[in-house]
């Protein structure tokens, strides 16, 4: 590219400037419920693409929707926080908006908004695994496949089963989850970083067509006493990531260590106990190896996490 030396071709393309804007909001307009109940919700774009999503929610449900925006200005500098709302940092501004008005609803999107947060009226954020489980509530019907990742706490797989949904376990990554969901015939899956798939979206991850379910399912349920009911079950961690100088072997001395649990090795290793469950995998990218973990109690938590950390120590 540098030394501008380009091979020539027979014919040639040409650019078409078109604005799809308003097909893309067509085309959702048709999949939402009408709403009978006006909600004031407030957005976090973090100046990113969120806006447009919030830009295309307001023409689909017009004056039903009165939504804040904090950060819309589009901006690859992020002048305001990270654009990553996973990390509890990063929603510390919606959080304050909502307690300062009252709001039934608040969402944060990453940069490009292919994955979304939501919050309660409370500002309760709903962990994006246990929202796994709400949407299906919204999407599903009994008898469908639902695909969660590897790190998806066991009290979503519970509330799958007890809503008579087929659970299917995937490998995290887009690219994976989408073709699971193929090979499965799933018509739905969430990942727990806020990816949310859709098989009538042709498996694509759309945070405005999830946006659209949690405000459809909030109408007739208390959308905040489900969520916290569902992830009260357990005791958790955020995750925790510690630097390694070789990941197999470690991710072996683990598995050894816990073989009398049950062990499935899909995206690291996932052990399972009566009494607590964790998934540890391999970054892609880093010398680190990622721990999930939860239990009946904080103390059966810390203690498998010192267990782990010793083993980690002797590597």
């Amino acid at each position: 590219m540098d030394e501008k030396k380009y091979s020539e071709v027979a014919k040639k393309g040409h650019a078409v400037n078109k604005n799809f804007f308003n097909s893309y909001i067509s085309y959702f307009a048709k999949l939402h419920k009408p709403i009978d109940k006006k909600l004031n919700v407030v957005f976090d774009c973090g100046n990113g693409m969120g806006i447009t999503e919030v830009k295309a929610l307001k023409k689909i449900y017009g004056s039903m929707i009165d939504e804040t925006v904090l950060f819309p200005i589009i901006d690859g500098t992020f002048p305001n926080h990270e654009c990553d709302p996973t990390k509890v940092e990063n929603t510390l501004a919606l959080v304050e908006e909502m307690k300062r008005n009252k709001y039934d609803l608040g969402f944060a999107f990453d940069g490009d908004a292919d994955r979304v947060v939501c919050f309660t009226s409370s500002g309760f954020r709903i962990p994006s695994d246990v929202l796994t489980a709400i949407i299906a509530k919204q999407v599903c019907v009994k008898g469908d496949k639902v695909g969660y990742e590897v790190r998806t706490s066991q009290s979503v797989v519970e509330e799958l089963k007890k809503d008579k949904f087929v659970g299917c376990m995937y490998p995290s990554g887009h690219s994976l989850i989408k073709k699971n969901m193929i090979k499965d015939g799933a018509v739905f899956a969430g990942e727990k970083s806020g990816h949310y798939f859709y098989q009538k979206l042709h498996y694509v991850e759309s945070t405005l067509f999830s946006v659209m379910q949690v405000i459809e399912f909030s109408l007739n349920n208390d959308i905040e006493k489900i969520a916290k009911e569902i992830s009260g079950r357990r005791v958790s961690l955020e995750e925790k990531n510690y630097k390694v100088n070789d990941k197999d072997s470690v991710l072996k001395l683990i598995e050894k260590e816990f073989r009398n649990e049950k062990i499935v090795k899909v995206d690291g290793l996932s052990v399972y106990s009566d009494k607590y469950f964790f998934n540890i995998r391999k970054s892609n990218t880093e010398n680190l190896i990622r721990l999930n973990i939860e239990g009946d109690t904080k103390k059966i938590v810390n203690d498998v996490v010192e267990k782990i950390e010793k083993i980690l120590a002797r590597s």
